[in-house]
Parts: C-alpha cells; structure tokens; sequence
C-alpha cells in the first residue's frame, strides 16, 4: 500500500536521507515476505516513490540489500577492532574483552532480525545472486575471529588450539545463536542462554588461572 504520494516524496530531504528513507521501507518488506519473495515493486509501494526514483538510488533489489549486508559486515568487524587481545595483561581483562565483544554481535543481530532473515535465505542457496553477499559475511568474521585468537595466544592466555578451525567452530556457534534469534526460537529470557554458551566458549578457549 502506498504510504506517501510520489510527489511528496523526499521534500525536504537530502540524497543520502532520501536513500535511507528507501532502504527503510525496504526492510519493513524484507521483514515481511523475506528476500526471495519480496520485488521492487513492494519496495516502490512501501516507499510511496515511482520506479525512477528507487533506480536513482539502487542498480536492483540485489544491490539494495548487499548494501545492507556489507554495512552489516562493517558493524561486526568494528566491535572486533575495538577489542585488541595484545593488549590486555591479565586472563580475566581478556574474559571482559570477549564479553563486551560476545555482547555487541548478539545486540547487532538483534537489531537487524530482518536482514538475519535474508541473510540465511542467501546463504542457504550457493547459487543465489546474494550468496557472496552472504558468504563475504561468514568469511570476514570468521577471519577476525582467527586474528583474535592467535594474538590471544601469542599473550599466552588460550589453550593450544588451532585458531583457523577454533575461529569456523565459534562462527558455527554465532551463526547459530543469529538463527534462533532471526527465527523468533530462541529461549525467552535470551540472557541466561548466552552467559551459558559464553561460559562454555571460555572455559574450553581461555586458560585456567590455576
């Protein structure tokens, strides 16, 4: 259903506002109908803009929500910057490092359930058009999660474990978690579940202090 006339579209409103103003409605559809299902003309009724408007701001649907995804991927990747394992000195300034971290993936998967949606439908299929969108974003983290892990080890404060396949084993768990919560089937409270599976990371991850 249109929600504005083409006209009023945009007034007063700059290039990048008009664009976010596009991805919004978007997302309301993605969240909706979820990526496959969804077209260009939802988004153009959603938004209230004729087709001109929307290929002004977007080359397709695809390039509107590989946007979304590689502005997801940069998000992830900032809470991992923020954290650096090299410069911690003790076992338990790492435990809060990967607390704080641990905590701010789940609130960003929280807040884009939506893009989770569609993330999952890509990934799902090998073939899809968006699928690099989505294996980019599995690759990138995981290759963060790697870093981590070997810098905590050079520190001396992790176990003897293999970073490449400790790094995939805690993506799985991650991947996981984004699922449940995407999906709607995660435990109710979600804080319990995450400070058990935080704890179980820790415990088999970090060395123990006696």
């Amino acid at each position: 259903m249109v929600t504005s006339g083409y006209k009023k579209f945009g007034v007063g409103l700059d290039d990048e506002q008009k664009r976010e103003a596009i991805v919004v409605a978007a997302r309301r559809v993605l969240a909706r109908v979820g990526y496959h299902q969804a077209t260009v003309q939802q988004f153009l009724e959603e938004a209230g803009i004729s087709r001109r408007t929307f290929y002004a701001y977007f080359k397709s649907k695809e390039d509107l929500v590989s946007g979304l995804i590689i502005k997801f991927i940069e998000r992830a990747l900032m809470l991992r910057q923020l954290e650096d394992p090299s410069a911690v000195n003790s076992i338990a300034e790492l435990r809060e490092q990967i607390d704080r971290m641990a905590t701010g993936l789940i609130g960003l998967v929280q807040e884009n359930r939506d893009l989770l949606r569609v993330f999952f439908e890509a990934l799902a299929l090998s073939d899809d058009a968006l699928s690099p969108s989505a294996q980019g974003l599995v690759s990138a983290i995981t290759s963060t999660i790697e870093s981590y892990v070997v810098q905590a080890a050079e520190k001396g404060f992790v176990v003897d474990v293999d970073p490449k396949l400790t790094s995939m084993t805690l993506m799985g768990i991650y991947l996981e978690i984004a699922r449940r919560i995407a999906t709607g089937t995660a435990p109710e409270p979600i804080e319990p579940w995450i400070t058990e599976i935080l704890g179980f990371i820790t415990r088999g991850l970090i060395r123990p202090t006696h």
